[in-house]
């Protein structure tokens, strides 16, 4: 009499060893996945606080009453006025790109003479062919519950999404500008 495996056990363990590795190969793709999104995140991250620290820098050139908090919508910089289409910006990473969805002053207003902004920044990371992208354009491609970006607070909606999403980073923090009365 020969000794060896039958026919249904040769089966169940092929089973067996392709469900073993079917489960390691879709751990192995999803820790892929996250490490890409943790490095995309961290980089959001650093840029972002970059960010902040070079609106603060042309804020404080300006100061309180050189101009209304909602000059920094957009590119962040006062000097441009007020940003009317919801275009993104390219920041010097490659794929990825910011703009400042919303600045009032901490009251909420738009008081000129404020020397505080309530900054609301928005940092994407996206692959894009062209030199321009805006925020409708990435609201589309990602597929938010949000169907049009028309407006700020439809703006803001997007932006939130996204960050939930985590394929943006969403920072709200406080600058403050050189006061008015200082020379």
């Amino acid at each position: 009499m020969r000794r060896g495996f039958t026919l249904v056990e040769m089966l169940v363990a092929t089973a067996v060893f392709a469900l073993g590795f079917t489960s390691c190969f879709a751990l192995f793709l999803a820790g892929v996945r996250y490490r890409t999104q943790a490095e995309d995140l961290t980089r959001l991250s650093l840029a972002s606080g970059s960010l902040i620290n070079e609106i603060a820098i042309d804020s404080s050139k300006h100061g309180a009453g050189d101009g209304s908090p909602a000059t920094y919508v957009g590119n962040g910089r006062a000097d441009d006025g007020p940003e009317t289409s919801l275009e993104l910006y390219p920041y010097p990473a490659t794929g990825t790109w910011y703009r400042v969805v919303a600045c009032t002053d901490l009251a909420g207003s738009n008081d000129p003479a404020s020397p505080t902004l309530h900054l609301t920044l928005l940092v994407v990371s996206f692959a894009a062919s062209s030199p321009t992208l805006d925020l409708a354009e990435v609201a589309r491609r990602v597929g938010t519950r949000q169907r049009t970006v028309a407006t700020e607070a439809e703006a803001l909606l997007v932006a939130q999404e996204l960050a939930d999403r985590h394929v943006a980073v969403l920072v709200r923090t406080v600058i403050l500008r050189r006061p008015s009365w200082l020379p």
